[in-house]
């Protein structure tokens, strides 16, 4: 999809649908076989969900349930919008901007095909936040590692904290890695116009492996530190018998034991947040470098189309700090076992949900396509 240049933009939904058929058949025929039980509405399902995650049927249905749902939407959205591509063109049954939603990346057509991994990016943005404020709002148990969690997922589906949390560390990394990407993007299409700094196909590849594989590695290494509940009670027995009958009055808690295994964890956490700024910053510097040799090489117009897509960016890495930071904060204060560290820990979840508002706030100060588009908005 993305080699066939005949295709235009639909190319990137059409990649999108094949990920998503992908997704599917790997759930289906790898991560869970469905076996139903006749004559009741009823089943069991094998494979990797339930043998190493333990995860109940009702889960893994849900899960395909989800991306089977997406598939079909985006497969309708591809239709969508080459007829719209089409009614355009011939100024007839063009649907109303009311009827579609229109973001930003889609209206603001200057930022290039980069505009796709920033509305990507976005969604993971929106998805974190909705997950953090309403499926589910973690509480710490100071002083030992663990805690409760209340929300849909809690209230509604039962799901424990171990998978809540898991939830929360996947989307957190794709959202980091899907800006690193567009700072990447940007930086190979000002060198490849420049013929300088142009990262060779054997390195990007492995590198965009690195980011399919980073999350799923990181879920899969939280999870193998997990305890049990009979683990866990045995723990709590042990090391905080006082909090036991407190224990029994929660429903939905888990407790970590602080192993060398946990701890690498939280190290590995600090060092890869350390890493991508290291990344942030590369970028950031040699593309303004390079810039003043663009200007010199392209017209007036492209220069500008750059320019925005690179102030767009500034402003992403600069609140992205504020998803960047607290995790980090946190994993320091679980190792070093500081005082405070209950109202410390609350206080870092508080931040990172506040990193989408920040967001929001310094595009409508600092990246004028998206002010003049909110204004535009606002006078229709």
């Amino acid at each position: 999809m993305y080699q066939n240049n005949k295709l235009g933009y639909i190319r990137y939904f059409m990649l999108a649908y094949q990920i998503a058929c992908f997704m599917a058949d790997v759930h289906v025929n790898f991560l869970m076989q469905v076996i139903p039980l006749y004559p009741i509405f009823g089943g069991f399902i094998v494979g990797v969900l339930a043998e190493w995650f333990d995860m109940s049927l009702h889960f893994a249905m849900m899960t395909i349930v989800f991306i089977v749902i997406v598939q079909l939407e985006l497969l309708n959205i591809c239709f969508e919008r080459k007829h719209q591509a089409i009614a355009n063109t011939l100024n007839t049954h063009v649907l109303p901007v009311w009827f579609r939603l229109y973001l930003l990346m889609y209206q603001n057509s200057k930022l290039g095909y980069i505009r796709y991994f920033m509305l990507a990016y976005q969604i993971a943005c929106f998805l974190t936040d909705v997950h953090l404020t309403l499926l589910m709002q973690p509480v710490p148990l100071y002083p030992m590692f663990g805690g409760f969690i209340v929300g849909v997922l809690a209230e509604w589906f039962d799901m424990s904290v171990h998978f809540s949390m898991m939830g929360v560390v996947f989307i957190v990394i794709i959202q980091l890695e899907l800006l690193n990407i567009c700072f990447e993007r940007k930086h190979q299409a000002i060198a490849n116009t420049l013929r300088t700094h142009i990262l060779p196909v054997w390195f990007r590849m492995p590198c965009y492996f690195a980011c399919v594989a980073c999350p799923i590695g990181c879920c899969i290494w939280f999870h193998a530190v997990r305890l049990s509940k009979d683990e866990q009670w045995d723990l709590i027995r042990k090391d905080w018998p006082q909090y036991i009958s407190d224990f029994q009055n929660l429903s939905h808690f888990d407790v970590y034991k602080k192993t060398w295994w946990f701890v690498f964890l939280l190290i590995i956490t600090v060092l890869g947040g350390l890493f991508l700024i290291f990344l942030f910053v590369v970028f950031i510097l040699d593309i303004l470098r390079m810039m003043v040799a663009l200007k010199l090489k392209i017209s007036a117009s492209r220069f500008q189309k750059h320019k925005e897509a690179i102030q767009s960016l500034l402003v992403q890495f600069a609140t992205s700090s504020f998803c960047l930071a607290p995790p980090c904060c946190l994993a320091v204060i679980i190792l070093l076992e500081l005082e405070q560290a209950q109202l410390l820990t609350e206080l870092c979840i508080l931040w990172f949900a506040t990193h989408s508002s920040a967001n929001t706030v310094s595009l409508l100060i600092f990246f004028p396509p998206y002010r003049n588009f909110i204004l535009k908005q606002l006078r229709m």
